[in-house]
């Protein structure tokens, strides 16, 4: 996604990536916070945390799969 902005717009290849970095990491937290602390009133905060390792491996499978 970076590399496309940074294409889209390359002559502020810096703005690109800013706008896409800031733009990913602020909805990443806007949603994981929330479903984070409904685990962790479920739960409780360590096993909400320990779920993260559970998210971690999923993702590294995905990752490791070539897309079609």
């Amino acid at each position: 996604m970076l590399l496309m902005a940074q294409q889209l717009m390359a002559s502020r290849a810096g703005l690109a990536s800013g706008a896409g970095d800031g733009v990913l990491g602020f909805v990443t937290g806007a949603i994981g916070i929330p479903i984070n602390g409904a685990i962790a009133d479920a739960v409780g905060l360590q096993n909400s945390l320990m779920s993260h390792v559970i998210l971690v491996v999923v993702t590294i499978v995905v990752a490791w799969f070539p897309s079609q």
